[in-house]
């Protein structure tokens, strides 16, 4: 060797004059303390050092003796491998002949890996040939042997050594031996163990740490080769076994290293039954198949082309992992092959033998409606390569909290879903308290059936009443919002109990439910519950996760796969072909570089699923494994690329449209569905033929694909990522195909009965086909199909998704109203008494049950909210009416039919006190021709009535409860839970009427409109006449007392009465529930005590409290009790501005009432700051234009009454907006229209020069009764609460009245207040009273325009103008 030039070439030509004089045998030999005697630097010792290692030349000396050693423990340990199973001595040969010390580490590793395989096979069919393996066990395997890995099988091995059968085993010395001698190597005496001292530890560091300089892994592999050694020979039993596969039906040993394999002696053709490429294991004369998991015969792999390649030499292969369509293998010895694959026959009984469709039934065997994750998460968990410092970051994060919400984000193909995976694995597995519930969740686009929101608080409850985590074990309500039932059921939570939620892809759910994220992880932020959310950035997400109460591990997203990841994932995917990769790192300096590795690490950006199509593509022998391969540059070039390989030979005519298919799918599709689909597109040929076509099309797309449970459990097909989904739908180059499959996907929704294979995705998904396919007339009148609805929901549709697919549909509420009433027969017919409007039942309630007890309420809530104004007789306020004034009051009196009048409505029951109401009931019934269908369809009509109460279809939700509550006073009687909820759901609707018409007229512009038809109306206008909604809040105040006083206080029922909009009513009334000494009284009292009962049990801080505290305040200022509303309210604001921030609804709604409570109490600066932020600074998703025109009166007034002339004048114009349009039928309120106009009425006189009292003046000598009384003739009572509170006038007469006052116009409509209303309206002369009425729809069938009213009334529009204002004006205290 020439030492001069070796040194010119390191750079180290200066210490060749030192070095030359020595031969390259001394150097060689050299230690850093000789060169640094001969003066070498210190840098340069470890250059040289490193160098000499390099050059791998021992000296002879060293060498000889070397080489006797190991050429006497090489054939001794080759004569033993000689004896052993092929499928244990190949590897083992490769192992023996390897010199290279890095390259001899892996193939130790990889015989290890074998060796557990091997004896797992044997270990199952050892077992499995005595009957199915038991559920202990199979529990143990299921979710490992998929996708499993080192640890995986030794786990596997574990369980297998330690179940229960260990009588008439063929191989039981397998047991002893993993128990043993390979969980001592594997272990090693300090588990967890170091790379040192722990063989597993060492092929992590293999796998996972970085290349290996081969200075290390000499090292390594001078600790392990004996160890490693020793255990292979105590394997010295397993020589007595047999194993056999057949070549041309004849028996051959697959024994030993050599291809040429040999005959098996005095063997029995017959005994060897099932697949001729099976493999068997004889021993003591008795024979064991392991197929499927061993196969003898040519290996063989698809590709995208449709080709199967095969190899032309028979070959042992060993299970490796269930591949997405097919089971992947290890074909030993095979030159060419990454792995091999088996297909339908092989997948059907690697299922059979570990039981996996019943893997898939288990979650039904305890009646759960929704399916969990766990084998997904397992199969995921298992397959997810290095990231573990940002795991064990994310992790630590949220260790040692209580509460809390934590946010993974990052792009498309980060690698969240699997991180995340792995992150719920690792919980689950590690979780040691008995009181920690740990529930992973997987939002996915292409999974309707658990893609929402009522699916997830579904599956919450069920697990978490499953495990007996609730109070008492109280049961939760299954109907009602799901953000309602997930806050009551976690309520319920036991206070030592913990759950922990892991939620996936948040960012798929986000295209159908955008608001999700707000209102269930930070909406229900309660105690001892901890939300891990994961998703793609999306602007929606991150402006609500960017709340100062959420956990953000990585601000700036999941960081990029690191290259030392990337090297990880190659080497553990690529099968056989590693070696030829592992060939290619250099060392440079102290690090190993690939120049592969690199291109692949450079092209990925960092993303994962690049990374994940790379190794495909190399066990296809698509790339060099050098710095050569033509790597697609990015992601979606990937995608693109894949898409691109669909036209390429025979499958071209299938797979374009099976990739469609599958990108359209709104749901995994089983196999059978699939072919169903293309079969009814013509694009398979009928029978068996097309369905093997079918399957070596999914085969061939394996690397698109990923398999996840439809919503019956069966495993089905989508595609592997949502990138790639996205991809397909929207790239020009699928435009065709994709349309080709929406169109047949809708087309096959218009009969879903036709095909029974796909009957049941038709019924839960095809409206969404429909929709997509813009089929919107057709969706809508699937939507009003009850009995395809009834099927909907049977099949896991909830409320919220019919609710769902109608706000995309272009009709309004109250046509939505009108067509849905119309759909019930007989077709409603209206009355003013009908059995089963809640009338005959509240008056027996009252006059059975209750007897007199709240006789005198109504009687008492009339006076108290009576006017003093009102006492003035009618007679001598009408004293003064004209002849004609008085003939056109009777007029219009005959018009409203007595609407008005609530007399009879509120009389007696027309049931006799002594009659059995019971009876009664049942008699009643009888009238009724529908009774017999509501009884049979009462589930299909529960669910109804809760899509109806979400979307405010007010009419139709009467109707149904109606019909309800016949149906169950007539089967049940009256007191029955079943009976009293269902009238509490009829208050519930007649509370929510906002007195606005149906729209029955079906014209050119609605949905349904039929060009043969024209346009027509619909027959049922209504479903009740205008006085039952006054009978809802006594209806409702007997429900909260019977569920209070015959089930408990603390039933879950009531949970579902405080939601209900009859809460509010005034006049829901003394309550009189005895609770153990107590006697509440009324709902500020029900409030009062469930506020303590909720502090004492969960804390006054609990989401809880504050809730039912908000509802405490809101019910404190309707009752006047403005300073104790404020301090109430002041304290919920404040915990719910720092848990939510502003932009909540709750939020909003305590600001609102704070804003309420200092406007009355005359404080109308901070009143004011208040209503601006309200206006101008909450998202408008939270509120409504009525609501905002509300907030705007009251800062009109203020702007008025302190001057700010300008300010008021353009709220005024903008609050009159429809008042000036004479075409618009539309209108606020009478409350807020009389407001503006008398504000612009007296910003005219401002104009125009007239005396306005001076409204800031603090001159001590002004007379503020003056000023007081100056707004009282105008008319404008409000801004007198100004000078009451600033100049501390004390005159709680007149507050008491303008308070009064005010509730009066705001709620006309209400029992409590329509008296007083009437009285003030009645000032006005009969024309204007009519005109108004009409207007604004007060005792009418309708509201009316401007321009219909000067018709009507022979006037021209500013006369109706004008009678409308001075009408107003009447409107005096």
């Amino acid at each position: 060797m020439d030492i001069l030039k070796w040194l010119n070439e390191l750079g180290l030509s200066r210490y060749s004059d030192t070095l030359s004089e020595f031969p390259i045998e001394d150097i060689i030999e050299f230690t850093d303390d000789d060169f640094k005697e001969l003066g070498v630097l210190t840098p340069h010792r470890k250059k040289l050092l490193v160098a000499i290692e390099n050059l791998n030349i021992t000296s002879p000396s060293k060498n000889n003796t070397s080489s006797r050693n190991t050429e006497t423990a090489s054939s001794s340990f080759s004569n033993f491998i000689k004896d052993l199973p092929q499928v244990i001595a190949i590897p083992l040969h490769e192992y023996a002949e390897e010199d290279h010390p890095g390259m001899k580490l892996w193939a130790a590793c990889d015989a290890v890996e074998l060796l557990l395989k091997f004896l797992v096979i044997i270990g199952a069919a050892d077992r499995r040939q005595h009957g199915e393996l038991d559920d202990k066990l199979l529990k143990e395997l299921w979710g490992k042997i998929e996708m499993p890995t080192l640890g995986a099988w030794l786990s596997m091995a574990i369980s297998l050594s330690q179940s229960k059968i260990k009588n008439d085993l063929m191989v039981p010395e397998i047991d002893k031996y993993v128990n043993t001698t390979l969980k001592t190597l594997l272990y090693g005496p300090d588990n967890p163990g170091t790379a040192d001292t722990s063989f597993l530890k060492l092929r992590n560091r293999l796998a996972h740490g970085g290349g290996l300089t081969r200075k290390e892994a000499e090292r390594l592999i001078s600790i392990w080769q004996d160890p490693f050694e020793k255990t292979i020979q105590a394997l010295d039993w397993l020589r007595n076994i047999k194993i056999i596969g057949l070549d041309n039906n004849v028996p051959m040993e697959l024994k030993g290293i050599s291809d040429n394999l040999i005959a098996a002696d005095n063997l029995d053709i017959s005994q060897f039954k099932g697949d001729s490429d099976g493999v068997w294991l004889i021993k003591g004369g008795n024979t064991l198949s392991l197929w499927p998991m061993a196969l003898f015969g040519y290996p063989s792999v698809s590709n995208v082309k449709g080709n199967v390649e095969t190899g032309d030499i028979n070959s042992t292969q060993i299970y490796v992992r269930k591949d997405v369509v097919q089971l992947q293998f290890t074909p030993l010895g095979a030159e060419g092959f990454s792995h091999s694959e088996a297909g339908v026959s092989a997948v059907e009984a690697f299922q059979s033998l570990f039981s996996l469709k019943r893997a898939n039934q288990k979650a039904s065997e305890k009646a759960f409606k929704i399916q969990d994750f766990v084998r997904e998460i397992q199969k995921d968990a298992n397959q997810m390569v290095g990231r573990f410092e940002e795991q064990e970051h994310i992790e630590n994060s949220f260790k040692d909290i209580e509460q809390g919400i934590v946010w993974i984000t990052g792009p498309a193909g980060i690698g969240k879903s699997f991180l995340v995976a792995r992150l719920a694995q690792h919980l689950i597995d590690n979780n040691k308290d008995e009181n920690k519930i740990i529930l992973p969740y997987r939002f996915k686009s292409g999974d309707d059936a658990r893609c929402s929101r009522d699916a997830f608080a579904t599956f919450t409850i069920e697990r978490l009443v499953a495990v007996g985590a609730l109070i008492d074990n109280a049961k939760i309500e299954e109907k009602g919002k799901a953000e309602d039932r997930l806050k009551a059921c976690l309520d319920y939570l036991n206070k030592d109990k913990k759950v922990i939620f892991v939620l996936d892809g948040l960012d798929e759910l986000l295209s159908r439910d955008t608001t999700f994220a707000e209102d269930i992880p930070l909406g229900l932020d309660a105690m001892s519950v901890t939300w891990v959310c994961s998703g793609r950035p999306e602007p929606e997400l991150e402006k609500v996760f960017s709340n100062p109460r959420v956990i953000n591990p990585y601000p700036n997203g999941l960081p990029a796969m690191q290259i030392q990841d990337i090297r990880s994932m190659l080497l553990e995917r690529i099968g056989l072909f590693r070696n030829k990769l592992l060939a290619g790192d250099k060392e440079k300096g102290d690090e190993v570089v690939n120049p592969f590795i690199d291109l692949v690490a450079k092209r990925a950006e960092g993303l994962p699923l690049f990374v994940n199509y790379v190794t495909q593509d190399v066990q296809q022998g698509n790339y060099p494994l050098d710095g050569t391969a033509n790597l697609p540059k990015g992601l979606t070039a990937y995608h693109e690329k894949l898409i691109e390989g669909l036209g390429v030979g025979a499958l071209k005519e299938l797979l374009t449209p099976l990739v469609a298919t599958l990108a359209m799918a709104n749901e995994p599709l089983a196999e059978q569905e699939i072919i169903t689909f293309l079969r009814l597109r013509d694009r398979i040929p009928d029978g068996e033929a097309g369905d093997k076509l079918v399957t070596k099309g999914l085969a061939a797309i394996a690397s698109m694909l990923r398999r996840a449970p439809d919503p019956e459990g069966e495993d089905g097909y989508m595609l592997h990522h949502l990138s790639l989904r996205e991809h397909i739908l929207t790239t020009e180059t699928m435009s065709y195909p994709v349309e080709q499959a929406r169109k047949a996907f809708a087309k096959a929704a218009m009969s879903p009965d036709e095909e029974a294979s796909i009957s049941n995705y038709l019924y839960r998904t095809g409206i969404d086909h429909l929709i997509d396919a813009g089929k919107l007339k057709t969706a809508g009148e699937f939507l009003l199909d009850f009995d395809r609805l009834e099927t909907m929901f049977a099949l896991g549709k909830s409320t919220s998704d019919i609710n769902g697919y109608w706000n995309k549909l272009p009709i309004s509420t109250n046509q939505l109203d009108a067509i849905y009433l119309n759909q019930f027969l007989p077709i409603p017919v209206l009355s003013y008494e009908e059995f089963g409007d809640g009338k005959d039942w509240s008056n027996f309630v009252k006059n059975e049950i209750y007897d007199t007890e709240d006789s005198n309420f109504s009687s008492n809530l009339e006076d108290f909210w009576l006017l003093e104004s009102q006492k003035v007789s009618a007679e001598e306020t009408n004293k003064d009416l004209s002849q004609s004034e008085i003939e056109l009051q009777n007029e219009f009196d005959n018009l409203l039919d007595d609407s008005e009048d609530l007399t009879d409505f509120f009389g007696e029951s027309s049931t006799d006190k002594n009659e059995d109401f019971f009876s009664y009931c049942r008699t009643k019934a009888m009238e009724y021709i529908e009774i017999e269908e509501t009884g049979l369809r009462l589930s299909l009509y529960y669910q109804l009535s809760e899509f109806f109460l979400l979307a405010k279809l007010t009419h139709s939700g009467v109707e149904i409860s109606k019909r309800i509550c016949r149906s169950l006073l007539a089967e049940l009687g009256p007191e029955k839970p079943e009976t009293i909820m269902a009238h509490a759901r009829l208050s519930a609707f007649y509370a929510q009427w906002d007195g606005q018409d149906l729209e029955t007229e079906i014209n050119e512009h609605h949905l349904f409109y039929n060009n043969k038809i024209g346009t027509n109306y619909l027959k049922a206008g209504a479903s009740f006449m205008v006085p039952s909604p006054y009978y809802a809040p006594e209806i409702f105040r007997y429900c909260l007392k019977l569920i209070c006083d015959k089930i408990g206080f603390k039933s879950s029922l009531i949970s579902n009465l405080l939601s209900s909009p009859a809460l509010i009513l005034p006049a829901v009334g003394k309550l009189n529930i005895k609770v153990q000494n107590k006697t509440i009284m009324n709902v500020s009292d029900l409030l009062r005590e469930l506020s303590h009962n909720s502090s004492k049990e969960k804390g006054k801080n609990h989401l809880s409290t504050i809730e039912i505290n908000l509802s405490l305040a809101n019910r404190l200022y309707f009752e006047l009790n403005l300073k104790e509303a404020y301090l109430v309210v002041e304290e919920v604001y404040k915990n719910l501005f720092k848990l939510f921030g502003l932009n909540d609804q709750r939020s909003i709604k305590a600001l609102e009432i704070k804003g309420n409570v200092l406007f009355e109490l005359g404080n109308f600066q901070s009143a004011k700051d208040i209503f601006e932020i309200l206006i101008k600074k909450t998202d408008r998703k939270y509120s409504n234009p009525s609501l905002l025109n509300e907030w705007s009166t009251k800062l009109a007034i203020i702007e008025f009454t302190l001057k700010n002339f300008e300010e008021a004048e353009k709220l005024c114009q903008k609050g009159l907006l429809y008042f000036d349009d004479i075409k618009s039928n539309y209108s606020y309120s009478i409350s807020d229209d009389r407001i503006f106009i008398l504000i612009r009425s007296m910003l005219s006189e401002i104009k125009n020069s007239s005396n306005i009292l001076n409204a800031s003046t603090k001159d001590m000598d002004v007379d503020f009764n003056k000023i007081i009384n100056f707004y009282f003739e105008k008319g404008l009572y409000e801004s007198c609460l100004f000078y009451l509170y600033d100049h501390k006038l004390n005159e709680n007469f007149k507050i008491i009245e303008i308070l009064k006052f005010m509730r009066t116009l705001k709620m006309h409509r209400i029992s409590g207040f329509s008296n007083n209303f009437n009285f003030l309206i009645s000032r006005m002369n009969p024309r204007q009273e009519r005109i108004i009425r009409m207007r604004y729809k007060i005792g009418t069938n309708t509201t009316n325009t401007i321009e219909e009213l000067a018709i009507q009334f022979n006037e021209s529009h500013e006369q109706i103008k004008l009678q409308i204002i001075d009408g107003l004006n009447k409107i005096r205290l």
